[in-house]
């Protein structure tokens, strides 16, 4: 209520682009981090709130994450893994926060390709789950990326070398 007010009386303003220190926020961690370390996924200088006239608050933090991704080397140079990222809320359950997605896949517009790997797919899902540490459901959202190894780089980088070396 206190966040709500007519465009038509304040020039026709309606949304605002605030600082996250003005709002409450859950604490979302990545669940399956590479270390020991807190992963708040507001750590991020710049997260900003953006408030809608109707009351709306979105925030989109934006962060640098590091997961554990088990990988089977199996099948190389063809080889193809799936890597998740496990956020929940830790601290609040289902009936105080739910997370939310508006998107079905990840968004990697700003990624940069490489040499030795491609995107094969993304996927974003939303669960309420009973975590052991905690008697409660709480939200969570899983999102994976399917990584797939170039059979070129791996044919080149290591059948290449070993063929110079024997001609040696």
């Amino acid at each position: 209520e206190l966040l709500r007010w007519d465009p038509a009386r304040y020039g026709g303003i309606q949304n605002l682009t605030l600082p996250k220190e003005l709002f409450w926020k859950p604490e979302i961690t990545l669940a399956n981090r590479e270390s020991n370390k807190e992963a708040n996924i507001y750590d991020s200088a710049f997260t900003p709130a953006f408030v809608d006239n109707d009351g709306l608050v979105t925030m989109v933090p934006a962060g640098y994450f590091q997961s554990k991704c088990s990988i089977d080397t199996t099948f190389y140079p063809l080889d193809q893994h799936v890597c998740y990222f496990d956020f929940f809320c830790s601290n609040h359950d289902i009936s105080e926060v739910v997370l939310e997605s508006p998107l079905t896949t990840i968004e990697y517009d700003t990624f940069t390709e490489n040499n030795e790997w491609t995107i094969k797919a993304t996927d974003i899902s939303i669960e309420l789950q009973r975590k052991p540490t905690v008697l409660k459901f709480v939200s969570s959202m899983s999102s994976s990326i399917t990584v797939q190894r170039r059979p070129a780089f791996g044919v080149v980088n290591t059948y290449a070398g070993v063929m110079l070396l024997t001609v040696l």
